[in-house]
Parts: C-alpha cells; sequence; structure tokens
C-alpha cells in the first residue's frame, strides 16, 4: 500500500476522531443539532479514511460531493453484508443540523444507527491495515 492511501486515512481517521469526541459535549449542553451534525461528520470521514485506503487516488476524496459519500458509504455498507438503508438514517442526522426536527428520543435512535455505522467502517479500516501489515 503506498504511502498517500495511508496519509489521507490518518487525515480523515483524525477528522472524524475530533468530531467524534465534540458528541458528548455537545449531548451535554443539550446541542443535539450540533451533535447530529458531529456524527454525520464523522461518518464521513470514517468513510473517507477506509476509502482512501482502497483508491489509487485518494486525495481525489478532497473533492467529493454529498452524492459521492452517499455511494461510498453505500459500496462499504453493501460489502461488509450490511443494509444500505442506513445511509438514510445518517442522511437524516445531516439534515437536523438544518431543521431541528428531532426530539431526544429521535435523536438517540438516530445515533445508535450512526455508531453502527461507524463501528462497522472502523472496523473495516483495522481489517484492511491489517492485512497491509501482514504483507
Amino acid at each position: 500500500m503506498n504511502l498517500r492511501r495511508i496519509d489521507e486515512c490518518k487525515r480523515y481517521w483524525t477528522l472524524a476522531r475530533d468530531l467524534e469526541s465534540n458528541v458528548p459535549l455537545l449531548e451535554e449542553k443539550g446541542d443535539f443539532r450540533k451533535a447530529c451534525e458531529a456524527l454525520w461528520g464523522a461518518a464521513v470521514n470514517y468513510t473517507k479514511a477506509l476509502l482512501a485506503l482502497m483508491m489509487d487516488r485518494p486525495e481525489e476524496i478532497r473533492s467529493w460531493r454529498h452524492k459521492e459519500v452517499r455511494d461510498g458509504m453505500k459500496k462499504i455498507l453493501l460489502s461488509m453484508g450490511e443494509d444500505p438503508q442506513l445511509v438514510s438514517l445518517l442522511e437524516a442526522l445531516h439534515a437536523n443540523f438544518y431543521e431541528g426536527f428531532m426530539d431526544p428520543d429521535d435523536y438517540l435512535r438516530f445515533k445508535k444507527a450512526a455508531l453502527k455505522y461507524i463501528e462497522t467502517v472502523i472496523s473495516g479500516i483495522e481489517k484492511t491495515l491489517n492485512q497491509v501489515a501482514d504483507t
């Protein structure tokens, strides 16, 4: 695996971890709209981290729009035997930042879905890096 892939993965991994670490702080403040956006951002950046490890030109991810990210998320879920409809739940978190339609119970349900997705993607990152280390 070339270093560009690993560097891009680290770049997105760091962004994802920073966003994910903000979620509890935002929840404590009662700012669930921003917590939703932090979860969405973490999911997006973990997605980009994993896909960077698999792409010939990982720097192309930097210019991706929402559709490319969404397609990448679905691709990851399908490759891991997960339901690609999970992406729609993640997008609801993103939409809530702008519209503020979720009540706290909704937020917790959608957060659970986001954490499941994040766990799946982190597992994929670890598996991919372990395969590289074994070669």
